[in-house]
């Protein structure tokens, strides 16, 4: 009898898989590039998949930043810049300030393609009532 009790009770129950595709590929694929001060930099592909030769036929990736006080009242948002092909943290300003370049895949893209590539820098600035940033010159 208590054999069967204790199979009762640690049964395996299913866990239901989450219905939102969107949230489901951020959590499984998103890559922390930096964090500090509650400010969290990631960088989250748009699709899976890889490149084909020319830039174009690489997936998109965001870059999205997060900031929570870590105040119980106040909660936590959430930024996104305009997705690119890949990104690089290129270092903190000071402590709200950081800086990100566009990037390429290291692979599978023509040399010409990627002899032509510039990539674009941002100055992003991360307070307590929203973000902003500014282009650099592109390189």
């Amino acid at each position: 009898m208590a054999a069967l009790l204790a199979t009762l009770l640690f049964a395996a129950v299913s866990v239901p898989a989450l219905t939102d595709d969107n949230l489901s590929r951020s959590l499984a694929l998103n890559r922390e590039l930096s964090a500090r001060n509650g400010i969290r930099v990631l960088e989250i592909p748009v699709e899976i998949g890889e490149c084909w030769g020319k830039i174009s036929s690489c997936p998109d990736v965001e870059l999205v930043v997060t900031y929570a006080t870590g105040d119980l009242y106040d909660p936590p948002v959430a930024y996104s810049l305009p997705a690119s092909k890949g990104w690089v943290f290129v270092g903190w300003r000071s402590e709200s300030t950081f800086v990100v370049r566009t990037a390429i895949p290291d692979s599978n893209i023509d040399e010409a393609e990627r002899g032509a590539w510039q990539t674009t820098k941002y100055t992003v600035t991360i307070g307590e009532t929203g973000a902003l940033y500014s282009l650099d010159a592109p390189n």
